[in-house]
């Protein structure tokens, strides 16, 4: 079975391609979509003001429908780098995530907020900054973190379809070279001898 799909919009416009492209790859492993909106900063007196959520929503329903894809629409309210990882955490999702719009200052002083999620959300991260459907390349990342079967096997699935080349790039830490010959010759470079 594949995991559902989570696709996060706090209502900012740099998040449309995420829920393109999360559209697509649910269409594509015949998975539910879970659309999270976050309602960040409501104030009270707003409350009949138009958000900008409800046009991203209307547009991401509209999508859902051509690409008949079962969906299920949620609206929390909080600050996103807490609400997003939260709901990761309440099901088995492939997290399809976009820019938010935080402004540079921010970036700067507390950091990318993406950085934030692949901190906390425990399970697959696709990140979208623009949208480039269909694909021909896929670069898939993987690192010991337990996700390599599963990252390659979505990653065969989509890449069937548009017949896109895939670059498995497995990420390792550095190696100490802590055994008793390495050692001896950290230890002793300065008077070593050469053997002819």
């Amino acid at each position: 079975m594949n995991p559902d799909i989570l696709i996060a919009t706090n209502g900012f416009k740099g998040t449309w391609p995420s829920i393109q492209y999360g559209t697509w790859l649910a269409a594509t492993l015949n998975s539910k979509v879970s659309l999270l909106g976050v309602t960040e900063h409501l104030s009270p007196a707003a409350i009949d003001d138009h958000h900008p959520l409800e046009d991203v929503f209307a547009r991401a329903l509209e999508l859902f429908q051509q690409n008949e894809v079962e969906y299920s629409l949620e609206v929390r309210n909080g600050n996103a780098e807490e609400v997003i990882p939260r709901k990761a955490r309440e099901g088995d999702f492939i997290s399809v995530l976009g820019p938010l719009g935080r402004p540079p200052i921010r970036h700067w002083l507390v950091r990318r907020s993406i950085r934030h999620f692949m901190e906390e959300i425990i399970g697959p991260i696709i990140y979208v900054p623009e949208s480039r459907l269909p694909f021909r390349k896929l670069l898939i990342c993987i690192g010991g973190l337990g996700f390599e079967v599963t990252a390659e096997h979505i990653a065969m699935q989509a890449a069937r379809k548009d017949r896109a080349t895939i670059t498995l790039l497995h990420v390792v830490p550095p190696v100490d070279l802590d055994y008793p010959t390495a050692r001896a010759e950290r230890e002793g470079w300065q008077h070593q001898t050469r053997r002819v």
